[in-house]
């Protein structure tokens, strides 16, 4: 491991948080330890000393050029540090949870003072375009109640699956974490046969529209006889994906009600259901119902779970029912969906909850290679590590360009080509003259399902290629078919939602 002592360090809140992200470029940082204006930054391995020493000589932070060196001292951490307030910072945490609620999740350990940081992301992983985040920083009587507290919000998984842990010691000790890794389940929305009819629209108009607007998965499931008249709509995508969805399709149905009953008539106040598994049952309810009711006290919604109506369909799932005004319900919403997550502990299918297994490659160009691979390959080990799916870089082609192949579920494919093209754009807003490159996917199909992809005549490809203004083109050629979409990141990512449905369709039809 390498450990630096650094000096002239601002006396900052933020000064943790600025460091970690100046040294974690270098490295897996373990630890950074501060004391007033000195302190000391520990890797997990051992890194290039001089270069990073070279790098990071009189670069200002937070408005003071930092001074660094080797450290060689085999004193530990703990032993530099002397008695006082104790803080615990969580980075990257939702911009939707509020200082009330991170307030709340500590209110058994005596929190001191609480305030919040908002700024771009510091976990590992994390692309630099990525949008700005919260930064918490709860203080703490003693040592005692900190570690407490901070085990404790490591156990909250509607903090953020981006979430890390900066734990502050008595003169700001700091060991970064990363919170367990979850998988945001989709959300199975029950409702009436003719309120799927109006989410569905005309020849599929509606679903349509919303999927483009809202870059989700969403698929309106077939009548079964063990649900009489009601339906599932499973929406997948990330969670303000998930929240916008179900308000507009929320919207659809409002309009379908009231053309049902005509104006005169006075409407049932604006529901929502869902059939959530019983392993996050628990946390939505929280111990003695304190979660919901706080959910229920935030949002003026009212929440409440109950028992599945039907249980030949899914024995291990309950309904989740909120209702209240269209702005309580999205409130609610918001806080709901942060409990969507699963982990490898849980009694849930997470291959279903993360997506099908997904194989895509994306073209580097030879212009962006450095910065996607980092210094000594330090952005596709962080990129590595910080995802369950697999990733590969091709050798470089006679032009320099690369092949990075992915291999995972559909949430990790998201996830990382955010990571890819946020390195990509931050090159080339960088570079004076850089433009960003047509973003260029080949992803996997079924062979069984191309012809569903194309569509009679080719009517898919075309409605895929003028909804979201790219070029795409479709092979069955070989063992499997493979989809190559072109076009901005924005565009082949709603493309490729597009194209997901299309697979879960036509294989669905199949079996």
């Amino acid at each position: 491991m390498s450990l630096f002592w650094i000096g002239n360090v601002a006396r900052v809140r933020s000064a943790p948080i600025a460091l970690h992200e100046a040294f974690r470029v270098y490295g897996q940082v373990e630890s950074i330890v501060l004391v007033k204006r000195i302190g000391f930054v520990k890797f997990t391995a051992t890194v290039d000393e001089e270069a990073v020493c070279a790098a990071l000589r009189d670069r200002v932070i937070n408005d003071s050029p930092l001074q660094i060196s080797v450290d060689s001292s085999q004193r530990t951490q703990q032993d530099r540090l002397r008695n006082g307030p104790v803080a615990v910072v969580v980075a990257n945490v939702d911009p939707a949870v509020t200082i009330d609620e991170m307030r709340a999740f500590c209110e058994n350990f005596k929190v001191l003072e609480a305030n919040s940081i908002r700024g771009p992301p510091v976990a590992e992983g994390e692309a630099k375009s990525a949008p700005d985040f919260h930064h918490y920083i709860l203080i703490f009587p003693g040592s005692m109640k900190a570690a407490e507290a901070a085990a404790h919000l490591r156990a909250q998984p509607q903090l953020s699956a981006a979430a890390s842990f900066l734990y502050m010691g008595p003169e700001l000790e700091v060991m970064v974490r990363s919170a367990q890794h979850l998988h945001l389940l989709p959300a199975n929305m029950i409702v009436s046969h003719s309120q799927a009819g109006a989410i569905i629209g005309q020849g599929g108009a509606n679903i349509r529209e919303l999927q483009a607007k809202t870059s989700t998965n969403i698929r309106v499931q077939s009548q079964s006889g063990d649900m009489g008249q009601d339906r599932i709509v499973t929406i997948q995508g990330s969670s303000s994906q998930l929240v916008a969805a179900c308000m507009n399709i929320l919207h659809l149905m409002q309009a379908n009600d009231l053309a049902e009953r005509g104006s005169g008539q006075q409407g049932n106040p604006p529901m929502l259901q869902f059939s959530i598994p019983e392993a996050i049952v628990g946390r939505i309810i929280g111990k003695s119902g304190r979660t919901i009711r706080h959910i229920q006290d935030v949002s003026g919604a009212f929440a409440r779970v109950v028992n599945q109506a039907y249980p030949a369909l899914e024995p291990a799932q309950r309904i989740l029912q909120l209702s209240g005004t269209n702005s309580q319900l999205k409130r609610a919403l918001q806080m709901c969906v942060r409990y969507f997550t699963v982990t490898a502990g849980d009694d849930v299918n997470i291959s279903s909850a993360a997506g099908r297994l997904e194989r895509t490659q994306i073209t580097i160009p030879a212009v962006f290679m450095g910065s996607v691979i980092g210094r000594q390959g330090a952005h596709i080990k962080r990129l590595r590590q910080s995802s369950s799916a697999e990733v590969d870089l091709s050798e470089a082609r006679e032009d320099g360009s690369a092949i990075m192949t992915i291999s995972g579920p559909t949430a990790e494919q998201v996830k990382l080509h955010q990571y890819i093209f946020g390195h990509m754009k931050t090159h080339a807003e960088a570079t004076e003259g850089c433009e960003l490159p047509v973003f260029h996917v080949q992803m996997d199909v079924p062979k069984a399902a191309v012809s569903a992809i194309i569509g009679r005549q080719g009517g898919n490809i075309k409605d895929i290629q003028r909804t979201y203004d790219v070029k795409m083109e479709v092979d069955d050629a070989e063992r499997v078919g493979s989809v190559v979409l072109d076009g901005t990141f924005a565009s082949v990512q709603a493309a490729l939602t597009r194209v997901r449905m299309l697979v879960d369709e036509s294989m669905a039809a199949k079996h």
